[in-house]
Parts: C-alpha cells; structure tokens; sequence
C-alpha cells in the first residue's frame, strides 16, 4: 500500500470561527472610535483641527509598522524583543553607507538608494539570526530576542560611538525623489499635508491584511501558532513558517528606521529604545492572542492609532504627562478583558 498523501490545504475556519473573529475586530473598531470621541468631546478646540491629524500621521506609522510585522510572530505564539535595535541599526547603515559614499555611484546604484538597500538587507540578516537562534537552536523566542537586543544595540554604540549623521542633505539633493517617496509630504489642499509614510503605513496595512487573509503564509501562521504539531502533520513545513515571520520582522523594523531618519534628517543611536512598549501593546489591544493561533492585523492597525494618539489626546484633556502610562495600562487591560469575554462568549 502506498504512502498516503500529504494533505496540504488548511481547514476552511467555521462560521462560528468567523464571527468570533469578527467580533474581536468590531470590538477594538468600537474602542477606538470611543477613545477618539472622548478626544473630540473633551478638547474640541484641539481635535477639531487638522494640525492634530497630521502629527498623528506623522509619527503614528513608525510605530505602526512595526506592528504590523510583529503581528505575524505574535501570532505564532512568540515574540521578538530585539526589533527596537534591528530599527537603529537599519538607520545607521543607511546613513553611514549615505554619508560616507555620497559623491560616488556603486554599480550604477546612487548612495540614497545604496545606503536604503544596505539598510533593509541588514534587517533581514538580524531576522535570520533571530530565526537561527530560536528556530534552529530551539532558544525559547524571549532569550533569544533579548540576547539579539543587546547584541544589535551593542553593534550600534560601538559603529556610532555616540554620534549621530547628518541626512539634511537628502531632502534636497540628486535623490531627493527617493526622501520624498519614503517622508516627503503631499500637499492636499492649501492648509493641509500628507505625510508618505501615513500611506506607507496604510499601504503596508493592506499588504498584511491580505496576506493574513488570503495567503497561503498568513493561514500557515495562524494554524502554527495554534498548533505546531499539527501543522506539522498536515503538511506545513514549521521552521520555514517561523523563519519568515522572524525575517519580516527584520526587515519592518529596518524600513522603520530608515524612514524615521528621513523624517527628521538625522540618524541618533538611541533611535528605537522607546518604541517596544507601544509596538508590542498595539498588537495585543489589537486583539492578538499572545498564546498563539489568532491574530489580526486590522485590530493591530487601530492599536497602533489608539497608543499613537494617547500621549497628546491625555496632554488635551487637561492631564500630566505623567499620567500617560497610568492610561496606557487602562487601555491594554480594558481591550484584553474585553477580548477575553469576547472569545468565551463565543465558544
């Protein structure tokens, strides 16, 4: 009797699956309209002009971004703690390769462009060595990343030596097309701007959400993280699932923080430290299960907008900034309990 065959297609979720999903989605759409009405309600003069939106849009998607890449590691039940210093040192091979090569043209490829491709094939080297220490060593994915944290960040205090690089020139030289494409600013009316990265940040929401939705690699990671082994048996080849979730991770953070440093024009080596908190809390209000098995990257998407706007929507309601973290926490433990009776109610 011959072997049997490999069954490689996943289970089509039930409509009981569905709506449990769905709900999840509806229930953070809900928190953030809430959250966004107290805003207006409480400081009309403040959130009923566009000034407001525009420094949402442009710092909201750093931070976003790399939500949305961390998602899909989250969702396998891991977690990488290194993105913060993958972030910086993307930044700073970008700007090193940029200043230190910017009267020259290597195989036809301008230093803008160099230094942005050098930036990016960084991050996806930090991914791998994430993925070869947790995927292939087996470290369990919080030690291996911590180590890779200081590892990276290590690597950044000792290139930079505390220094930080001038990127001004980019704004206005020979590549000036490329800075504008990664933090230019489209005037849409005479008063109003559009940040690039806003739409990056939208840009690479959908690109997620289709993935996650309607690609073979998003199903893989969700049915992985609920169930190694038995995706493993049903066909799913694990370590290249994990690998890769690690890889765009790698390389999210490294796009993150060469588009941070063309935001401001300069690159500083403690680039990325204040970012973790944020990033991961945004996955998690998003309604990612940190166990594994269920994620979404529309719920990540609107976490990344709630915890962007707090600090300034706390500051117009008339608190401290102290009080930033005290509502932050609110925020986290009120989406979770929510989620939570969400997905009992549901099962």
């Amino acid at each position: 009797m011959g072997e049997q065959a490999v069954i490689t297609r996943l289970p089509e979720p039930t409509f009981k699956q569905k709506i449990a999903r769905s709900k999840i989605e509806i229930s953070i759409g809900i928190v953030t309209v809430g959250v966004f009405l107290v805003y207006l309600i409480g400081a009309p003069q403040v959130f009923t002009h566009y000034q407001i939106y525009y420094s949402f849009m442009t710092t909201i998607p750093i931070t976003g971004i790399l939500a949305l890449a961390l998602t899909f590691v989250i969702t396998l039940g891991e977690i990488d703690m290194s993105f913060p210093s993958v972030m910086a040192l993307g930044g700073l091979t970008m700007s090193t390769v940029y200043s230190n090569m910017s009267s020259v043209d290597y195989f036809g490829i301008p230093p803008l462009t160099l230094g942005i491709l050098a930036g990016l094939g960084v991050g996806i080297l930090c991914g791998l060595l994430n993925s070869l220490l947790i995927v292939g060593f087996g470290i369990p994915s919080i030690v291996g990343s911590i180590g890779t944290q200081f590892f990276f960040r290590g690597l950044v205090n000792v290139i930079a030596a505390g220094a930080g690089i001038s990127m001004l020139a980019a704004q206005s030289g020979p590549e000036s097309g490329v800075y504008f494409a990664l933090a230019g600013k489209i005037q849409v009316t005479e008063g109003a701007r559009l940040p690039m990265q806003f739409l990056w940040f939208i840009g690479l929401g959908v690109l997620c959400l289709v993935i996650a939705k309607r690609h073979r690699f998003g199903l893989h990671v969700s049915f992985v993280g609920d169930n190694k082994l038995a995706a493993q048996m049903m066909g799913v080849n694990v370590p290249r699932v994990r690998i890769t979730a690690y890889v765009i991770t790698g390389l999210a953070a490294a796009f993150a923080g060469i588009v941070s440093n063309l935001e401001v024009a300069y690159f500083y080596p403690s680039q990325g430290e204040d970012i973790m908190l944020p990033a991961l809390a945004a996955v998690f209000i998003g309604g990612t299960s940190v166990l594994g098995g269920r994620g979404s990257v529309v719920g990540t998407f609107l976490g990344a907008l709630i915890m962007g706007s707090l600090e300034a929507g706390i500051i117009s309601l008339g608190f401290d900034g102290f009080w930033t973290k005290v509502f932050y926490g609110l925020i986290i433990m009120v989406s979770v309990s929510v989620y939570s009776f969400v997905m009992k109610k549901s099962t």
